[in-house]
């Protein structure tokens, strides 16, 4: 089996405590081998065990086939200016990171659509019902 991808990542630091970020990925599966979707919390540890995926004690796994995947995410760093009492180390930090994030699907056959996969729609054999799929995501980072 053969897939290929790039990334792309950049930074822009606005000010000491703003900067900007975006990443953009491309992936392309050719046999569809690579990007699989996994319906219960032990399937893919068992696929790697060897057990089979088809045996419904262990969950099934589902396979969009042959296809194309992006990705785009833009988001910010925000490391406020916090003053933290004098008996703590001057290298604390915390740094706030929001980000969006965009997943897309192409080149699949008709009627395949890799995202909105439920557990019934992998017991019956079908697909997931999208071709695009949104994260709004924040985290922080406390440094010390």
């Amino acid at each position: 089996a053969t897939g290929e991808g790039t990334a792309f990542y950049g930074i822009y630091k606005w000010t000491d405590q703003w900067s900007f970020g975006a990443r953009a990925e491309v992936f392309r599966d050719d046999q569809g081998f690579f990007v699989t979707s996994f319906q219960e919390s032990q399937a893919f540890m068992n696929a790697e065990r060897g057990i089979a995926v088809a045996n419904p004690i262990y969950g099934s796994g589902y396979n969009a086939g042959k296809a194309t995947y992006s990705e785009l995410t833009i988001g910010a760093n925000w490391s406020p200016a916090v003053a933290f009492p004098s008996q703590l180390p001057s290298s604390l930090g915390l740094t706030l990171r929001p980000e969006f994030r965009w997943d897309h699907a192409w080149g699949l056959n008709p009627g395949v659509h890799p995202f909105a996969m439920t557990k019934a729609s992998a017991a019956a054999g079908t697909t997931g019902t999208k071709d695009d799929q949104f994260l709004l995501s924040i985290d922080a980072i406390l440094a010390f």
